[in-house]
């Protein structure tokens, strides 16, 4: 390689490293002031589609097993050409169903940002489908005013009037057992637990409200040491007579 050719090359290539050395620094730059923003501002809060996708995965701690057992009676009626004929049964019954909240129905709309926190507002929470379901009944004690007891349509529709009255008298359960308040607080705690997780900001503030619930009061910010107040106005000067 000649001694030209040489300098030719040295000249182009101190250029080029000056400009790499001024795009590194630009780019460091650019990261150093995106991490002093996420600092100052805190990181971007995820869009309403984003949470509403990862609250399915909080469904089964939204959701519990009602376990009802109640003892019932039941009576069917059969009215005959000359005598009327009573059928009664007493049985234990076990009604159970799942009591809460169907979060894969929550959209977008219920999911706003506030104060720089996430706000989800849930419904009250209800029987899911498919509902309640009774066992077989456990047999107690039957009474029937026919001449000879047997275990015929009379019977059968007396357990089936009792299933009724233990379907009927599950909501009233729930209601005495506390089951909505539990539901609401272990619905709440779970997704301020774990939703920030799941959407990787585990720094993340989420707020759960409920549509017939007041929404809590946000405390007021401090005011700033900066704002002018009424103890702070220098002194009038004194008039001169």
């Amino acid at each position: 390689m000649s001694p030209g050719t040489a300098w030719l090359m040295r000249r182009s290539v101190r250029p080029l490293l000056v400009l790499l050395g001024l795009l590194a620094v630009t780019a460091s730059g650019w990261l150093i002031g995106d991490r002093l923003l996420r600092a100052v501002m805190g990181p971007p809060l995820p869009g309403p589609r984003a949470v509403a996708s990862k609250l399915r995965n909080v469904q089964d701690l939204a959701t519990a097993q009602v376990v009802v057992r109640t003892v019932q009676r039941g009576a069917a009626r059969a009215d005959g050409l000359i005598i009327s004929n009573t059928d009664e049964i007493l049985c234990r019954l076990l009604v159970t169903g799942d009591y809460g909240f169907d979060l894969s129905a929550i959209g977008p709309e219920r999911i706003h940002l506030r104060q720089g926190r996430i706000a989800i507002t849930l419904p009250p929470p209800r029987l899911l489908p498919p509902g309640f379901t009774v066992a077989p009944a456990e047999i107690l004690d039957t009474r029937t005013t026919r001449w000879m007891t047997d275990t015929g349509p009379g019977q059968m529709a007396a357990v089936q009037a009792a299933r009724t009255n233990a379907l009927s008298e599950a909501p009233t359960r729930i209601a005495e057992l506390g089951i909505d308040r539990e539901v609401r607080d272990t619905t709440r705690a779970a997704l301020m637990r774990l939703l920030p997780r799941l959407l990787g900001e585990s720094d993340l503030k989420i707020i759960v409200d409920f549509d017939d619930e007041p929404a809590p009061v946000e405390p007021a910010a401090p005011p700033s040491s900066l704002a002018p107040s009424a103890t702070s106005a220098p002194p009038a000067p004194a008039s001169r007579g």
